[in-house]
């Protein structure tokens, strides 16, 4: 009933391999998608490292519409999966932190989120927002759940022997090494949260309308610099524009894959089997998915040609 019909077409060329499918849904099950915000976030996204990286222009809005659809489908099914939304959220955040109302706020305009290969990878996020006080309020709250998340009280037992051969048992508390910190760079201020032993923080700088969200001080100085280096950015990647050149449907949502670079992450990881030779004989991909107030249209591009970089 809520699922009408679908089809999906498969072409081969030189350059690779394209798919193009649409899934009609009954009319006014979710909101027309027919005016694409412009993105341009991809400027402050540094190409060097980067394995993947997804743009749109509202992905809450996005993400409500597809629990929607499996919702119509599997009585229950969004229920669950916004439980497990919420689990993780409580899990980094802690449970002061609402999906609904710090969560889904800062994801209601363009955004871009992008995962770098490095031996740790890192994952960035780059969000448009409309008022940068609100912004502010939201990730102060985020940043603190996680403080308050990894500030627990710890206790130990220690022996001490005393001079005269006796033996005094001591309890000690102490508490777990975390820190907030503020850095200046380039007269913007990143807060971020400190937290010994683990191989992540969270970090954040507002700058221009836009929020940089990373899990390192670092990462979120990288984004900073493109500022000032924009041949570094995304935007100006060959292999990136040659690929989004190639799409045939400009959608609401896109996101691009290195595929060459998650290869070889891979097999750095010790992880190779059929579908990773088959990944590794492709140079990128290219996904875009538009919307419509009845259905749903989808388009990918798997592409051998890769320029120099």
């Amino acid at each position: 009933e809520y699922l009408q019909e679908g089809g999906i077409s498969f072409t081969q060329t030189d350059q690779g391999i394209r798919l193009n499918s649409y899934l009609a849904l009954q009319k006014g099950l979710v909101s027309t998608g027919s005016v694409v915000t412009k993105n341009t976030l991809d400027k402050f996204v540094n190409a060097e490292n980067l394995g993947f990286y997804l743009a749109g222009s509202n992905l809450t809005e996005s993400f409500k519409q597809i629990l929607k659809i499996w919702d119509e489908v599997t009585p229950y099914f969004a229920i669950i999966i916004e439980g497990m939304f919420r689990a993780q959220i409580a899990d980094y955040f802690g449970t002061e932190v609402s999906l609904e109302e710090d969560i889904y706020p800062l994801f209601k305009n363009t955004y871009a989120l992008e995962i770098n290969l490095t031996p740790i990878p890192q994952l960035k996020m780059i969000l448009e927002v409309e008022d940068e006080d609100e912004a502010s309020v939201i990730l102060k709250k985020l940043s603190q759940g996680v403080y308050l998340k990894n500030a627990k009280l710890k206790s130990e037992n220690r022996e001490t022997a005393l001079k005269d051969g006796s033996v005094v048992n001591e309890l000690l508390v102490n508490e777990s090494k975390v820190q907030e910190i503020q850095t200046d760079f380039n007269d913007i201020v990143i807060n971020s949260v400190e937290i010994e032993g683990k191989p992540f923080s969270f970090a954040y700088a507002i700058y221009d309308k836009k929020v940089f969200i990373s899990t390192s001080k670092l990462a979120v100085q990288e984004n900073l610099n493109l500022i000032d280096e924009a041949e570094k950015s995304l935007a100006k990647n060959k292999n990136y524009l040659n690929a989004k050149k190639s799409m045939y449907l400009e959608g609401e949502e896109s996101s691009f894959f290195d595929l060459q670079k998650i290869s070889l992450f891979l097999e750095m990881l010790g992880i190779q089997n059929q579908q990773t030779a088959l990944l590794s004989t492709f140079d990128y991909a290219f996904f875009s998915t538009k919307w419509f107030d009845d259905g749903m249209a989808n388009e990918a591009i798997l592409l051998k040609e890769k320029f120099a970089e």
